[in-house]
This record gives structure tokens, sequence and C-alpha cells, in this order.
């Protein structure tokens, strides 16, 4: 297989909600496409899921474009015969995880397409659906959360993950989940507190929680590791502070334990799907959970966090997905991936097993489209 052409199409989802999180406020959701085609007049989609700016990681859209102009260039009329190949070139040609992933992506789209394989075959996941869980955004309005925690329980969600920071008074958020004893509950700080929230971390775990994303900063491991090390049911996991593999062996290896009880793993963010199960593995070496996170994606992202979340060691946690319909006001694939009794389907066609609304990508367009 080589490499003939690639095309890149800059475009921007406008999300039905706006999604707010302690990093800030979302509201249209930046992705650049990537179309590889082969020699053969086989192609692959891949999508560059990097940020607008660097509340949550540092390489945003506009370093990952710019990237993409200096290494795309060098992937014309290299071939391969499997994606392992490609995959190892990749890593010699750029730093930048959110552009290896995409073009990872886009290489397991045309290779499973060309031999019958769906993704979730390529990479060793099981099972016809996987369980989801649904996030909701910061909320000031005790009454919207309400309701919004209503519906995605009587659509069947088997985790609902609630957005917090500094000035969420978890009282009366204790008092919102005791409502639901049949639902599990796991909060996301972002990253927002600091040493002198300890307090609501105990109290957390007092309350029955079972999982706190990133209470602390990116850096601050050393006081990760000191609260997970006294708490006895509540898991920390850790998200902003894994951004390739070297960080996941960091906190895995570090100190004498692993510094949480968990890791959330985003395939765009570590550097690609391989770069995914590697994390998975290595995790299951050291006896750490790690269960898929998601980033927003468009329904292309959210297939490839399908198939990643049927892998053995994380299907039985459900990952951040849900309904693609529910998210942008025109997502950029044909098929409905639907949340049916608190579970998704994992795509079975090969390649990602979705096709794209051609339409949709143009009318999305923010800047020119780019052929290498």
């Amino acid at each position: 297989m080589k490499i003939e052409h690639i095309t890149v199409y800059p475009i921007a989802l406008t999300l039905k909600h706006p999604f707010k999180t302690a990093h800030g406020l979302t509201k249209q959701r930046p992705i650049t496409l990537i179309k590889i085609m082969l020699s053969n007049h086989n192609w692959g989609i891949g999508e560059v899921q990097s940020f607008a700016d660097t509340a949550y990681v540092a390489e945003t859209q506009a370093l990952s474009q710019q990237n993409l102009t200096q290494i795309l260039p060098k992937l014309i009329g290299l071939e391969f015969k499997e994606p392992s190949e490609l995959i190892k070139k990749l890593a010699n040609l750029t730093p930048y995880s959110f552009v290896k992933a995409a073009i990872e992506m886009a290489i397991y789209d045309v290779y499973g397409k060309i031999t019958e394989q769906s993704l979730q075959m390529m990479i060793g996941g099981q099972g016809r659906a996987v369980k989801v869980g649904r996030a909701i955004g910061l909320q000031s309005d005790n009454h919207i959360l309400q309701n919004k925690v209503d519906d995605y329980v009587n659509q069947g969600y088997e985790r609902i993950k609630l957005k917090i920071d500094k000035a969420t008074d978890l009282a009366k958020l204790a008092q919102l989940i005791q409502r639901y004893p049949q639902v599990y509950f796991s909060l996301d700080a972002n990253g927002s507190w600091h040493q002198n929230d300890i307090s609501k971390i105990m109290y957390l775990d007092q309350m029955g929680i079972s999982l706190l994303e990133q209470p602390f900063g990116e850096k601050e491991l050393a006081l990760h590791y000191q609260v997970q090390n006294n708490l006895k049911q509540l898991k920390l996991s850790l998200d902003e502070s894994i951004n390739s593999l070297a960080d996941v062996n960091n906190v895995l290896t570090k100190y004498q334990h692993p510094i949480t009880r968990a890791l959330t793993i985003k395939q765009g963010k570590l550097g690609g799907i391989t770069a995914a199960k590697a994390a998975i593995n290595m995790a299951e070496q050291y006896q750490t959970m790690a269960w898929i996170g998601g980033m927003l994606t468009t329904g292309v992202g959210r297939a490839v966090d399908l198939a990643l979340s049927s892998l053995p060691t994380v299907h039985n946690f459900p990952g951040d997905n849900g309904s693609n319909a529910d998210y942008f006001e025109n997502d950029i694939i044909n098929e409905p991936l639907s949340v049916i009794d608190g579970k998704m389907q994992v795509p079975d066609q090969p390649g990602l097993g979705v096709s794209l609304n051609w339409s949709q990508i143009n009318e999305a367009l923010v800047a020119d489209i780019k052929m290498y």
C-alpha cells in the first residue's frame, strides 16, 4: 500500500448546548479532518482532536495544522503493509500527539476497508455493544442540572459524570446524587482544586463517590499520590497529567505504587489508537483501572472510542460516549450512534465503520481545503 495524496479539511462544529468545564466554555468545536488516499484509490479518514486554545492541552489546532503542513508532504509516496509500519515512522516525524493520532486513525480506516476488518477486529475488541456514560458540564442552575440528570437516567446511561470546580456546592451535589442510588456518578474537577481543597476530597470519599478525575493541576503528581493513599473508596483518575506514554509510565512507576488508582485514556491526546492500547496494557500490569474518556469529538472519533471501549480490560466501565445526535447541530457522519438501554453498539463495518456526510463537512469548513 502506497500513500498517493492527502487532503486536509479544517472544520468547526457548533454544539447544541455550550459545554462548560473548569477550563472554560465551549460553544464551537474545531476539528481538522485528514483524508489519506492510497495509490489503489482506497482512502481513510482521521480527525485532529486538539482544541482552539491551551486551556486543556498545549497542542492547539493552530499548532496541529502548522505541523501538518510540515510532515504531510513527507508521507506522500510512503509504502506500508500494515498500520504498525507507518506508526513507527510517525514517531520520528512529529512530536505532536493529536497529529499522529489523526494520521494513524486514517491509516486504520483505509487498511480495514482493504482487508475487510472493522477497527474493533483489528485491535482485539470484543462484544457487540459497550456501556457508556454521559458528562454534564458545569451548571449554575440546580434545576437545569436536575433535569439533565433525569433525562440521562431515563435514557439508560450507566454512569453520569458531573463537571465541578472550586465553586461547586458539594452538599447540594450530594443531595442530587442520593436521589439516584442506582446510578454510578463520577466527578471531574479538571485540575481546578488545590492543596487547601483536600478536605473536599475526603468528603467525597465519605459520600461514596467512586471516581474523581484530576482534582489537582497537571504537574501536581506528588499531591495526587499523597491524597490517593489516604482515600478508602474513592479512585482518583488522571487526565490532564497524561499526554504521552512517557507520562503514563511515570504515573505508574514514579513511586512505590501508582500515583492514582485510575487513568482516563484519550487516544488523540496520547498519540493514537496504538498508544492508547499500550497505555491500557501498562495500567493493567500495575493493577490500575484504565477507561476511555471523551473530548467532544465528531462521530468519527466516537466510533474509534467505541472500539477502544470494547477492549477486554476496559469494557466493563462505561466510557465517556453518547448519542452523536445529542452533541452538535450537525455531525459529519451518516450513521446514528445511539444509546440503547445504557449501551452503544460498536461499529462493525470495515475500517472505522462510519461514512461521511460530505455536504455537512463542506458547510462546516472554516478555512481552505489543502491537498498534498
